[in-house]
């Protein structure tokens, strides 16, 4: 089965709840799947649904994952991970993973959209279509370049690959010393 992490994204960001669990429905329902759906991180900003979960409850493809469950360690467990307008996406792409962001579940322009570093979908089937490619071993690839300017814009502020830890500093003890 292909390991599928859904990662829950709060409610409060402008997002489209029952084209959500339509999503969701639609990969619980084919058995060729696994998927897990972590909830988000921030307490009471996730959404449930009383009605899905009870469908999928006892299935043998569906799991409910918490906090308790450390999200690198799901992303490293993962064939694939479906995430949108979250910074854990960042974990996914250096972890090397297919990423699938889904925009049209919510109405806000993301960073992944910006610098096309996911496999952005505009709809349920295109999202599906991903997630048979990635299962047959042949996926859609992030470019590297894409990878890379988004990695510039958010991890080394706008610079091309540095080590942000040095430059701090070089900044704080040039600054202290100017004292």
């Amino acid at each position: 089965r292909l390991k599928v992490v859904f990662m829950d994204h709060q409610k409060d960001y402008n997002v489209y709840i029952e084209k959500i669990w339509d999503l969701l429905n639609k990969i619980a329902e084919n058995d060729q799947y696994f998927l897990c759906i972590k909830q988000s991180t921030r307490e009471g900003k996730d959404y449930h649904s009383k009605a899905f979960r009870t469908k999928y409850g006892n299935a043998n493809n569906v799991e409910f994952v918490g906090n308790e469950n450390h999200s690198p360690k799901l992303i490293q467990w993962a064939d694939c991970v479906i995430n949108f307008g979250s910074s854990i996406g960042m974990e996914v792409l250096l972890q090397n993973k297919p990423l699938i962001n889904p925009y049209y579940l919510h109405s806000n322009e993301t960073i992944f959209e910006k610098f096309n570093a996911a496999l952005n979908a505009a709809n349920e089937d295109e999202v599906i279509n991903y997630l048979k490619q990635i299962a047959t071993g042949f996926p859609e690839e992030i470019s590297e370049d894409c990878k890379n300017n988004i990695y510039k814009e958010i991890i080394y502020g706008g610079k091309d690959e540095n080590n942000v830890l040095q430059y701090y500093y070089d900044n704080i003890t040039a600054n202290y010393l100017n004292y």
